[in-house]
């Protein structure tokens, strides 16, 4: 998704670039928004686009542009949320400071009791069809995208946390 980046940037370009042939994916879906939805609507626009196109989609993933993530984050975001019934988001840590390690059904990982920092969560598509979007609706509320997830996950008991390795936040 490019939140309609300017054109000296490079991003729709660089996006342009991506498809199937240079990627692990079975489907590259390009969107390019005329207007910036802010964090919230941007995300949203790429999960209803890909719904609206009726694809089958087991795991919904969000990384922003400026987030340099690790090695195989994926497998270890999918393992989890697997192997964690009560968990409803995981994600890679980008904050200044670390959460303590526990282990839950043999995955260690850091739990947050607040709402995880949205730039890089993974959650399955099970999960999106409880929690729903980010923010209200399709909305572009920004700023709270995190927050509002994280609130509806304490409405229904469930844990949000973050994997063991960080990532880097450019």
């Amino acid at each position: 998704v490019d939140n309609n980046s300017s054109e000296e940037s490079g991003v729709k370009e660089y996006l342009s670039s991506i498809n199937e042939s240079n990627t692990n994916a079975k489907k590259v879906v390009h969107i390019f928004n005329k207007k910036n939805l802010g964090v919230a609507g941007g995300r949203n626009s790429g999960i209803y686009a890909i719904e609206q196109l009726g694809l089958n989609v087991g795991w919904w993933f969000n990384v922003d542009d400026d987030i340099l993530v690790p090695d195989n984050y994926d497998k270890q975001l999918i393992e989890i949320c697997d192997r964690v019934p009560q968990l409803g988001l995981a994600g890679i840590n980008v904050e200044p400071f670390d959460y303590p390690i526990i282990t839950i059904n043999g995955i260690r990982c850091r739990p947050k009791r607040n709402n995880l920092g949205g730039a890089a969560i993974c959650m399955s598509n099970k999960m999106h069809s409880i929690l729903g979007y980010y923010g209200f609706g399709k909305g572009t509320i920004y700023g709270l995208e995190d927050s509002f997830l994280r609130e509806k996950l304490n409405v229904l008991g469930m844990l949000g946390c973050y994997i063991i390795p960080r990532a880097i936040h450019l």
